[in-house]
């Protein structure tokens, strides 16, 4: 090829690209909306509500989480005080029921203790007055009172069941 016929066509390649930019550049301005500067503040309006509101879901659910602390704490709290009214229980049940070879005066002591405590509940129980004052005033659990009473009424109700003759 003639070096003229290859600067034409390299000329001419150039021109077609430009005329490819300036369509590109056209076509690119007809596609946008004549206010782009306004569509662009109401996308960032939108995302700023987005924003706010992802930020108020967020509070709302940190309070829920420290509302549901609140409550665990509260749980172990009830916990606690019956597994140390439990405690109570068992230690007042050994001291009633002596291990074999285990009739110390200690054993005893704690269960002349137990034998008060349940004198005092029956008593009251007698007087009228409510299990859950019972346990206040004596500051046991309301679970022993019961317990107590429960016995109570179990020995004084002779056996209805019948016995084979």
């Amino acid at each position: 090829m003639s070096p003229v016929g290859l600067k034409f066509l390299i000329i001419l390649q150039i021109a077609m690209d430009v005329g490819i930019i300036v369509l590109f550049v056209f076509l690119i301005r007809r596609a946008m909306p004549p206010d782009g500067r306004k569509s662009l503040e109401a996308a960032a309006g939108v995302f700023e509500s987005l924003l706010s509101d992802a930020e108020a879901v967020t509070d709302r659910l940190r309070e829920e989480i420290r509302e549901k602390e609140r409550l665990l704490e509260q749980v172990n709290e009830k916990l606690d005080l019956r597994v140390s009214g439990l405690k109570r229980l068992l230690e007042r049940a050994e001291a009633l029921v002596p291990l074999e070879g285990e009739a110390g005066l200690r054993d005893t002591e704690r269960a002349g203790s137990c034998r008060r405590n349940e004198r005092k509940i029956l008593l009251m129980a007698d007087d009228g007055i409510d299990p859950g004052t019972i346990a206040e005033r004596l500051s046991i659990p309301r679970d022993e009172v019961a317990f107590v009473l429960d016995l109570s009424r179990k020995r004084a109700r002779p056996d209805t069941r019948e016995r084979p003759s």
